[in-house]
């Protein structure tokens, strides 16, 4: 199962992404693992998106974006 979300950075903007793990994911923005994220901590969790594969998750990801 793969994951699409929407977190909300400490600045008001929004990040789209998407995983295989989401737990793994989310504990990593939380820590200040990921370069695009950890300039606006805290992040929240707004939304989440399940789909049976990753590429599916991938297309979604793209189409919140904007860019697909």
């Amino acid at each position: 199962m793969a994951t699409t979300y929407i977190l909300q950075l400490s600045n008001g903007q929004y990040y789209v992404g998407s995983t295989e793990d989401m737990s793994r994911r989310l504990r990593e923005h939380q820590e200040g693992r990921d370069s695009h994220t950890r300039k606006y901590l805290p992040v929240v969790l707004l939304y989440r998106e399940e789909f049976p594969t990753k590429e599916e998750a991938w297309v979604r990801e793209k189409q919140l974006q904007g860019r697909y």
